[in-house]
This record gives structure tokens, C-alpha cells and sequence, in this order.
């Protein structure tokens, strides 16, 4: 049966480092927001709460990844969470624990690149706006409307996205 510290003995083993550890849901919390880990890993015998709850706080805040250690794969909803069940191999806990760091790296990055394209959308509504307003107040076509907007933008310095929420500032 592996223990805390011989679970801390495997970790250090091969290369991790231990930045905390509680005994209870609220304590955890609290570490999690303080000490920013990549990952947590929560016993299913934790006391003081939820461990779902715990977890869900954890992962929808973007604290760190989790990975649960549970006695009955059946008392958790196993599409939800990553989770091994006890008694489990170093072998099984060091490949859990780097599948979930691996997984919380991927869906980091796109959870950042859907952000990106997000912004770049908004930004592309706004030089579009911008563009038809220029087109409405001079009477010109779209292309010419764009092209005062960028020739704007690199005379003063400045991003197009500036210039344009400037074009509809004073529009407005």
C-alpha cells in the first residue's frame, strides 16, 4: 500500500518536487491558490468536503491539474476527472501524473490560441467597423478606407486597432 510519504518518495524519486501538502478540502484550496502547482493530487479520503467540488474549483479556475487517488473508480464521474485507483505501481502513479501534466499543457495551449483567435476576431470586427465608417464620412471605397486607416497607423506609430477604435470613438 503506497503512503503519503512513500508517494512523496516516488515523486522526489523521478524529478518532482512537493510544494505542499494538507489534510483537508479547505486547506487544499488554499494551497492550491497560494502555491499555484502543476498538479494537485487529492486521496479520495481527504476530509473537510467534496473532493468533485475541490477538483472542479481547481480545474475551472486554471490552478493546476489534477489527479485523484480513489479506493472505487464508480464513486466518481470518470469522464470528468483523471483518477487511479488504489492499490496502484510507482509505474502507475508516474504515468498518470505525467498524463495529466501532458494534458493540462495541451489544453492550456489551446485554451491560449482560442483566446488569440477570439481577439483577433474582435480586433477584425472592429478595423471592419472602422473601415465603414470611414467609407460612410468620405465617401470612399473600402480598400481606400483601409488604406488611410494603415497609413494612419504606421505614421503615428501606433497599432491599427487604435486607429480604428479611434475612427469610432469619433464617430460616435
Amino acid at each position: 500500500m503506497i503512503t503519503r510519504n512513500s508517494l512523496k518518495t516516488i515523486l522526489i524519486k523521478y524529478g518532482y518536487s512537493i510544494a505542499g501538502e494538507v489534510n483537508n478540502v479547505p486547506e487544499l484550496l488554499r494551497e492550491t491558490r497560494r502555491l499555484f502547482p502543476d498538479l494537485v493530487i487529492i486521496a479520495s479520503d481527504i476530509e473537510g468536503g467534496s473532493i468533485l467540488e475541490a477538483a472542479g474549483i481547481i480545474e475551472y479556475d486554471q490552478l493546476a491539474a489534477v489527479l485523484i487517488l480513489t479506493d472505487d473508480l464508480r464513486s466518481y464521474s470518470t469522464d470528468k476527472l483523471p483518477q487511479i485507483m488504489k492499490p496502484f505501481s510507482p509505474e502507475t502513479l508516474l504515468s498518470a501524473v505525467e498524463i495529466c501534466l501532458l494534458y493540462h499543457q495541451r489544453f492550456n495551449s489551446m485554451r491560449n490560441e482560442v483566446n488569440k483567435m477570439r481577439e483577433n476576431l474582435e480586433n477584425r470586427k472592429m478595423i471592419e467597423k472602422a473601415k465603414g465608417v470611414l467609407m460612410k464620412q468620405m465617401g470612399i471605397s473600402e480598400e481606400e478606407a483601409y488604406s488611410k486607416m494603415r497609413k494612419l497607423s504606421m505614421d503615428k506609430s501606433t497599432s491599427l486597432i487604435k486607429i480604428a477604435c479611434a475612427v469610432i470613438e469619433t464617430d460616435a
